[in-house]
């Protein structure tokens, strides 16, 4: 699903795109991926996120706390840097 439209050649991000728009799996990959890639053991910045998701920042936000919720990662999702990584949870929803 495409998280932009185009209005008389503008672009803007769709309304009608939650955040159970987005797959667990994807967001889930997506931390594994930037954890292991330059430094082991690091943390992944709210950012970071929102730059490789094509979502609006808003619902990558919502998408976050929803994964928290429900104990697949660790993080803060008031709007700060975030901090995410994979709970044990989180792992084993990867396998």
């Amino acid at each position: 699903m495409e998280a932009t439209t185009r209005t008389h050649g503008e672009v803007r991000p769709r309304k009608d795109v939650q955040a159970k728009n987005i797959p667990d799996r994807d967001v889930l990959v997506l931390i594994e991926r930037l954890r292991v890639a330059p430094i082991v053991g690091r943390v992944i910045r709210l950012d970071e996120l929102e730059a490789r998701l094509a979502f609006p920042p808003k619902v990558v936000l919502a998408k976050l706390r929803a994964l928290i919720k429900r104990g697949l990662l660790y993080g803060c999702a008031c709007g700060c840097a975030g901090g995410f990584r994979l709970t044990a949870a989180g792992e084993a929803a990867l396998v």
